[in-house]
């Protein structure tokens, strides 16, 4: 009887940690900081070009003469994402060097405002929102703007910074600092 106790303990508390939703986001890629998942109806290439901050954005001329983007979609994201996050530590001189966590895309509010739901039993009032115990940010597609994710990465930076988690208005204050500075050096009023 005992064997079995302890077989099916084990099991009873990691069913927990299957609530993953994988399903729910069936596409991802990996960067150097983050593991990428995102819904379908997403479009990897629309999101790395609406959040980048920088750098060259690769494109090419296809036979039919149009300009088409250079590279893997999935890559370019990728690469935007940490091109962020750098920035993201550098507005706020606090490096993670490091760090890894996820970001989950999803293809509308409708979707976001489900998984807050689940995960709060409250709703949501914002584009986007960062879940401390399972080290991931959450956003719409509609959201991601870099203003938008840089403050949800503070979040990140600032969580795992510090020993002692400063106040939630602390957090806030410095989450939004970086939006302010990263929108003002991309001229976004």
């Amino acid at each position: 009887m005992r064997k079995i106790t302890l077989l099916v303990l084990p099991l009873f508390f990691l069913t927990p940690l299957c609530r993953a939703y994988p399903m729910d986001f069936p596409h991802r890629c990996d960067s150097d900081y983050f593991t990428i998942y995102y819904q379908d109806g997403v479009d990897p290439l629309g999101i790395a070009y609406d959040i980048q901050i920088g750098g060259v954005f690769y494109l090419y001329q296809d036979a039919n003469k149009s300009i088409v983007p250079g590279g893997d979609p999935e890559d370019i994201l990728a690469e935007n994402v940490d091109d962020l996050f750098t920035e993201v530590s550098d507005i706020l001189d606090i490096h993670l060097y490091s760090y890894h966590g996820d970001i989950k895309i999803c293809s509308n509010k409708e979707e976001l405002e489900k998984v807050f739901s689940e995960r709060f039993d409250q709703e949501l009032e914002t584009e986007s929102f960062y879940h401390n115990e399972e080290n991931t940010i959450y956003i719409t597609k509609e959201g991601l703007k870099p203003g938008i994710l840089a403050h949800e990465m503070a979040q990140v930076i600032v969580s795992h910074y510090f020993v002692i988690l400063p106040p939630a208005k602390v957090q806030e204050v410095l989450s939004e600092y970086v939006e302010v500075n990263l929108n003002k050096k991309l001229q976004i009023k």
